[in-house]
């Protein structure tokens, strides 16, 4: 029965030592400048702005429209 349980846990450890090696050959072979450029290009798009974009104050925040509300408390 040991025996067994110990061939059994042997095998799964050859699996997942398999399926390691396949994974690490697969993050080697990665180039980081072609991943970087292919992402960029895949998700540059042009920006328009919402129609109802507004000033919206954040009642945690010291807020203005003219972003000066912070320097003056600071300056306090």
């Amino acid at each position: 029965m040991l025996h067994l349980a110990q061939s059994l846990q042997s095998s799964h450890y050859d699996a997942l030592k398999s399926q390691v090696e396949v994974v690490d050959a697969a993050i080697s072979s990665v180039d980081p400048k072609k991943d970087q450029e292919l992402f960029i290009e895949h998700n540059l798009r042009p920006f328009d702005s919402p129609t109802d974009w507004t000033f919206e104050p954040c009642s945690s925040y010291y807020d203005t429209v003219s972003g000066m509300g912070l320097l003056v408390w600071l300056s306090a």
